[in-house]
């Protein structure tokens, strides 16, 4: 499990290789409530990198994705109920073995 949290890591780093650490932080901090439009793009911006991580690494689970992202669990379950809406990605299998399916 740590090799493959390993790996994604390293994707991730690749996929948002624009963005710093302190950066994103910085974002985090700064980012108000009432900042309507801010927390949109942060809220796409993490939708799309669930999507990307997903279509790398087909069965991740939940508590990975959020390590990875530095967000809640249940911010990550939030992003999946509004991708499968969207008809964007969708689970085959079950909760344990299943993996990620990328709708195109």
């Amino acid at each position: 499990m740590v090799r493959k949290l390993d790996i994604a890591v390293q994707l991730i780093q690749g996929l948002i290789s624009d963005i710093s650490e302190t950066d994103e932080k910085q974002q985090k901090d700064t980012v108000s409530a009432d900042d309507v439009s801010v927390n949109v793009s942060v809220n796409v911006s993490v939708k799309n990198k669930i999507v990307d991580i997903m279509a790398q690494m087909p069965v991740i689970t939940v508590k990975e994705l959020a390590k990875m992202l530095s967000v809640t669990e249940r911010t990550i379950y939030r992003q999946i109920d509004v991708l499968k809406a969207e008809n964007k990605i969708e689970r085959a299998g079950s909760d344990k073995t299943g993996y990620w399916k990328i709708m195109t």
